[in-house]
């Protein structure tokens, strides 16, 4: 691993920081062993992953503490406008510029576990129709109207299960589509071993990116994908 490390660097130019970098290993691996690692690689262990590139590394299924960094942001954001005098024109705006924007980063590869899709959905909902001060509110019309788009008679607020299915479903795009993308060359390699995305299954130690995929898939419209499968 030393030597794949340092090839690369001399083959991008690149230069790795060790010091933010950390490593993990199976179970069952001695503490001898991972102090030998340590001292070969200039790399600290570590047992788990928190979050790489704002992505959450989590461990058997997804909690919704996970996500959390994502619900504090919404109410974080929302709270510097809940004073302020907004009409609805206003609030609408906010609610599509920050709410469903801000968990977009991690729909696009996570299934967000639903409690969480209905904390953002709450949130949208609370600056919508509440009074400023007040998080108390009467909504005077549907949620599945509101969240129809503009040209039928909605608000075009983003329901965010619909969201995040959307988003993975242009990774299921990506596997039937484009076979010569890396990523999709892995995952075809891992998973599919020649069958269809659109016929795939849950594996044992599968990742979370798989596992949400999987998800997604029965229920894109598979119409769409029908020509290219």
């Amino acid at each position: 691993m030393a030597s794949v490390l340092e090839n690369f660097c001399t083959a991008s130019g690149l230069k790795i920081n060790l010091e933010k970098s950390k490593f993990v290993v199976s179970k069952g691996v001695p503490s001898a062993r991972i102090e030998q690692l340590e001292q070969t690689l200039g790399i600290e262990h570590t047992p788990r992953f928190k979050r790489y590139l704002g992505i959450p590394m989590f461990h058997g299924k997804a909690k919704i503490a996970d996500f959390h960094h994502v619900i504090d942001r919404i109410n974080d954001r929302l709270a510097t406008w809940k004073g302020r005098l907004l009409n609805k024109a206003g609030r609408l705006c906010l609610i599509n510029s920050v709410v469903t924007s801000i968990p977009l980063y991690s729909m696009q590869s996570l299934w967000l576990p639903q409690a969480v899709c209905n904390r953002i959905n709450q949130a949208s909902r609370t600056m919508l129709w509440a009074k400023a001060g007040s998080s108390q509110y009467w909504s005077l019309v549907g949620w599945n109207t509101v969240t129809r788009p503009k040209e039928f008679g909605g608000l075009g607020i983003r329901e965010s299960r619909q969201v995040n299915i959307s988003l993975i479903g242009k990774l299921i795009w990506d596997l039937l589509h484009s076979p010569q993308k890396p990523w999709v060359k892995i995952l075809q390699a891992k998973y599919l071993h020649g069958a269809s995305v659109l016929q795939a299954k849950k594996g044992n130690g599968a990742s979370q990116v798989w596992n949400s995929i999987v998800k997604a898939s029965p229920i894109c419209d598979k119409a769409s994908f029908q020509s290219l499968v």
